[in-house]
């Protein structure tokens, strides 16, 4: 029979291991707000900690284990399932040590990505670990994609973030041209400049697409978990949103090279803003479009469904000894 104090104790268990994940994940997005600040390349990353807590609450609503038979279920065994509370504890005490010595790190310089990388690693490590250990590996599987959604909010490292940028606005600028050249715009590339009516026009770094190709990941990852697609459906809409952002912000340079024939580099100046906005919104507009027609397509679901066996089943732990 299983005693009130075991209950008592799961509980105490589960919520130490929630207050820990919420500890893990504050600390972790504080780190990472001089990056979201420092320019428009991650200003995305003001949406991520919401987004993450709805994803994960919706997650919770369907565990696989519910919280109103959680403490009946669990067979109680020494340890956190069959893991011994020293190795648990030990290996949560490397895990915070290690994210407190990389705190003190990337207080020299709060702009080196490969300490803020470490972080994040750590920070997801350390998340699954905590439900692995408290409520099983079904469990640990089943918020997983949720934490890893919230990576999408660390920068990426200095020379993959190069690398794309530069590759971007070449194939932006040549993009761009084409479309231009197609609805009869007299202009040319030299470089990574527009020759427009003969007048040169630089493309800065800005232009690259890299902000939309960004946050149009962090949304596709959004609305692929928010649907609960099936993985296969995951990585189409991925596909489709990476290019949904490029073929808009081409569209977006075709508009600016208007505004430049039309008005100089005042008309640039005057649509910069309101075109890089405008193709956004309808950046995620088909993203979320899409999503729901491949919900539809390929309506194979991730998750077990609510309610089956498989969806209550739980680790396999040891009988408790009779008593």
């Amino acid at each position: 029979m299983i005693g009130g104090s075991g209950i008592s104790r799961d509980r105490m268990i589960r919520r130490l291991s929630f207050t820990l994940l919420v500890l893990l994940w504050a600390q972790l997005f504080l780190a990472l707000i001089p990056s979201w600040q420092a320019g428009t390349y991650y200003s995305y990353g003001w949406l991520v900690p919401a987004a993450m807590v709805l994803l994960f609450l919706r997650r919770r609503a369907d565990s696989p284990i519910q919280p109103d038979e959680e403490s009946a279920s669990l067979p109680k065994v020494a340890g956190w399932h069959g893991v011994p509370e020293f190795s648990a504890w030990a290996c949560l005490t490397l895990v915070v040590a290690a994210i407190l010595l990389l705190r003190i790190v990337e207080g020299g310089n709060v702009h080196w990505r490969l300490p803020i990388w470490a972080h994040g690693g750590f920070v997801v490590a350390g998340s699954l670990a905590i439900l692995w250990l408290s409520e099983g590996r079904r469990v640990m599987k089943h918020f997983a994609p949720v934490f890893l959604f919230a990576a999408v909010a660390i920068p990426l490292p200095s020379f993959l973030e190069t690398a794309l940028v530069d590759g971007l606005t070449d194939a932006v600028v040549e993009t761009g041209a084409d479309l231009s050249r197609l609805l009869g715009m007299p202009v040319e590339v030299t470089g990574r400049a527009f020759l427009i009516d003969g007048q040169p026009v630089d493309v800065n770094d800005g232009c690259s697409g890299i902000r939309s190709f960004q946050s149009s990941l962090m949304a596709g990852l959004f609305v692929g978990e928010l649907l609960r697609l099936g993985w296969p459906a995951r990585l189409t809409l991925l596909m489709i949103s990476v290019g949904a952002a490029f073929l808009a912000n081409a569209v977006r340079v075709v508009v600016l090279i208007d505004a430049f024939l039309q008005s100089g580099y005042k008309g640039i100046d005057a649509r910069h803003d309101t075109a890089g906005n405008v193709a956004l919104l309808i950046t995620y507009g088909l993203i979320v479009g899409f999503g729901f027609l491949l919900d539809r397509w390929m309506p194979e679901k991730e998750d077990y469904p609510t309610g089956s066996s498989e969806a209550g089943a739980v680790d396999p732990q040891p009988s408790p000894s009779a008593s």
